[in-house]
């Protein structure tokens, strides 16, 4: 929410604009090559319905982002058929492969520049006596930016030191969350990845349009406050929702899909038009620039 915006338009002063533009001049000087994810569609589309789905009801968020350098880091550490399910999973032609996208996809996703953050981590954990080899840490370091430790995992002293690095790494927005991760004291290696992501609206809401409504949900009808607007936006379809999107001041965007009537929200997780749609590629419908009466939830998501 933004006082200073026109709420006609939601447009920033010249201000803003000039800042915003040599902010993202410099951005541009980071980006990999173009097309350099798009390997990554297929897992995408495997892991969403996987993730997301058979929540009941309930609210649920994932980092598809994080999981693919989790499961990078672990391709690295086995072999035969598990170390083959893994790469066929993500999309990886070869471990060689795999490295490069891993570093393609931290280095295009990661920044902190005091407006907008996306901040990745990786970590690997080791049972303290236990030996090890350097080539392979060497390789996570180099591939995956992953830091190693070594601890006596599963013990009171070694769970805190996880459970630091957890909160350190996000912000501290997991404090409880990060409280209830433990190791069992069998463990000899453990694998961790965080994504902290921070960001603002392209166009602010004014803060004056905020007001309460009903938000229907599953479980019953709920007052919230909503954020909203009335203007002009890229309105978009298919044959079981629309969408609208608001940009970031990142670059990014974030995505509003409103089922059909009959459709459940989980049924988009598998449907191959939503999947067009969100990774921009094939057919998935049609779109228009329209006045849009958007009114969002003002919301705040646990993780478990």
């Amino acid at each position: 929410e933004n006082d200073y915006l026109d709420p006609a338009t939601g447009i920033l002063d010249d201000a803003f604009s000039e800042a915003y533009d040599a902010w993202w001049a410099s951005r541009q000087a980071r980006q990999q090559p173009a097309g350099y994810a798009d390997s990554l569609a297929a897992f995408w589309e495997k892991c969403l319905p996987a993730l997301l789905g058979g929540q009941e009801g309930e609210n649920a968020v994932c980092s598809p982002l994080n999981l693919y350098l989790a499961l990078g880091m672990l391709a690295e550490l086995t072999a035969g058929d598990t170390r083959q399910q893994i790469l066929d999973l993500l999309g990886a032609e070869s471990l060689e492969a795999l490295r490069t996208q891993a570093r393609q996809v931290w280095q295009g996703h990661y920044w902190q520049d005091g407006i907008s953050a996306s901040t990745l981590a990786s970590s690997l954990w080791l049972e303290e006596g236990v030996p090890f080899q350097e080539e392979p840490l060497d390789t996570l370091a180099e591939a995956y930016y992953a830091s190693t430790y070594q601890a006596d995992l599963g013990s009171e002293e070694g769970n805190q030191a996880l459970q630091t690095w957890l909160r350190d790494q996000t912000g501290g927005l997991l404090e409880d969350q990060a409280g209830s991760v433990t190791l069992s004291p069998d463990t000899l290696l453990a694998l961790a990845t965080t994504l902290y992501f921070q960001d603002r609206w392209a166009q602010e809401f004014p803060k004056s349009t905020t007001q309460p409504g009903t938000f229907h949900a599953l479980a019953g009808d709920q007052t919230c406050d909503f954020l909203r607007s009335d203007w002009t936006e890229t309105y978009y379809w298919a044959d079981h929702f629309a969408a609208v999107g608001k940009d970031l001041v990142s670059g990014g965007t974030m995505w509003f899909l409103l089922p059909d009537e009959g459709v459940a929200a989980e049924d988009l997780l598998t449907d191959p038009q939503t999947a067009a749609f969100l990774q921009a590629s094939g057919d998935w419908g049609d779109q228009r620039d329209l006045v849009v009466h958007l009114a969002i939830p003002k919301f705040d998501l646990s993780a478990r």
